[in-house]
């Protein structure tokens, strides 16, 4: 899913070429510029000046510089703390609000790349943005909302409406702004109860993919209800890899104890993806132990 814009040299010789070409002898001059910003931070994060020009260009007059800007300021996401919650985060927020989608799907893709600790004030921002429906910045708002775990749960009413958006003529396995809902949601736990109904009725959905999602996140939010199990056992057998590959995921953090889930696992070992046969034994060896 990841496809945040980067600066990094291939990135940036490329576009220096294309606006060379087209007489973007302004963009062209920024984008340097830009590349400057960048070495000296990662050099010195305490620069203060660089650090204060990069932020200005974030709310530069074009929207290339702007989405560049913020994908650079991304790009320090693991330095410290304070550091980041005080220039970078601030940034992002802003960039959700942008009036280019190309600046918004930079500062919500840009998130992927912060400790989750660090952006929970981002949570209003990222609810916002939840409302573009079945495009890419929805789907890394959601990303980005669900890795913030149970302290999302502000965000639960907006991801149970986005199970509900509409994904006609898009192919089972292509990204989905309802399978990122599930997901999130799953991620919240058992403080995202009140999405199980609408949950449980799309335990019928016909695209699969969805579907597994569906089943993880229910299990997740209703820890001590194991009725969903046998439908995660039946997606563990599926005819597309890719959703075996998700099946399977959630044991290899927590081994299963269910005899119909340790069965269809067992099964896996003879699976013909490499990711599920080795996820399999690594699953069973763990629960041996």
């Amino acid at each position: 899913m990841r496809a945040a814009l980067k600066i990094g040299k291939v990135t940036v010789v490329s576009l220096l070429a294309l606006l060379s070409l087209n007489g973007c002898d302004r963009d062209r001059s920024v984008l340097l510029k830009l590349k400057d910003l960048e070495a000296a931070i990662e050099r010195d994060p305490s620069n203060t000046n660089s650090l204060q020009e990069l932020l200005r260009y974030s709310r530069d007059r074009s929207s290339l510089t702007r989405a560049n800007a913020i994908a650079i300021l991304g790009h320090f996401g693991q330095q410290e703390a304070t550091w980041v919650r005080q220039h970078v985060v601030p940034a992002l927020k802003q960039g959700l609000k942008d009036q280019h989608q190309s600046v918004r799907r930079t500062a919500s893709s840009s998130f992927g790349g912060l400790r989750p600790a660090d952006y929970e004030s981002a949570l209003p921002e990222l609810i916002g943005a939840l409302a573009e429906g079945d495009v890419d910045v929805a789907w890394f708002a959601a990303e980005a909302i669900g890795r913030l775990g149970s302290s999302a749960e502000p965000a639960v009413t907006a991801l149970t409406k986005a199970l509900q958006v509409s994904s006609a003529g898009s192919p089972d396995n292509a990204p989905q702004l309802r399978k990122f809902a599930a997901q999130a949601l799953g991620a919240i736990g058992p403080s995202a109860q009140i999405s199980a109904p609408l949950l449980k009725m799309a335990l019928d959905d016909s695209n699969p993919h969805f579907r597994v999602e569906v089943v993880i996140a229910l299990s997740r939010i209703e820890q001590t209800d194991s009725s969903h199990l046998p439908m995660l056992a039946d997606l563990l057998g599926s005819q597309e890899v890719g959703v075996r590959r998700r099946a399977i995921e959630p044991f290899l953090e927590s081994p299963p104890t269910n005899a119909v889930i340790v069965a269809a696992i067992t099964k896996c070992l003879n699976d013909p993806d490499d990711y599920v046969k080795k996820s399999a034994a690594t699953i069973l060896e763990e629960r041996n132990k």
